[in-house]
């Protein structure tokens, strides 16, 4: 008795790596989004530092996808690190923590 298997594998790994491109990049944008509104260690006199929060778009590298987000701006790092005794807000690191945790649920959603 012969079996045949429709394998459809290639098409599932596709799949999987587009979700994950699209999610990572949606992730990258929800959590510019939130560290533009939260950051209560300095305040933005002229909304350039706030405005300058940027997602960067996902790229796939092989079986991985790398994204992030980042200040435009050089003093950027000063807000969000600690530098020369001034405590930093880690105002992205703390938007990334924050929502990270339902990045399997956005691949997941769009599979």
């Amino acid at each position: 008795m012969t079996v045949r298997i429709n394998w459809k594998g290639d098409e599932v790994k596709r799949r999987v790596a587009d979700a994950t491109v699209s999610a990572v990049d949606d992730l990258d944008a929800a959590v510019s989004e939130a560290a533009r509104h939260d950051h209560p260690s300095w305040q933005s006199r002229t909304g350039e530092a706030e405005a300058s929060i940027h997602a960067v778009p996902p790229q796939a590298q092989g079986a991985r996808v790398k994204g992030g987000v980042g200040f435009g701006i050089a003093r950027g790092y000063f807000l969000e690190f600690t530098t020369r005794g001034h405590p930093g807000d880690r105002t992205i690191n703390r938007a990334m923590e924050r929502l990270s945790g339902g990045l399997a649920r956005r691949i997941r959603d769009r599979i």
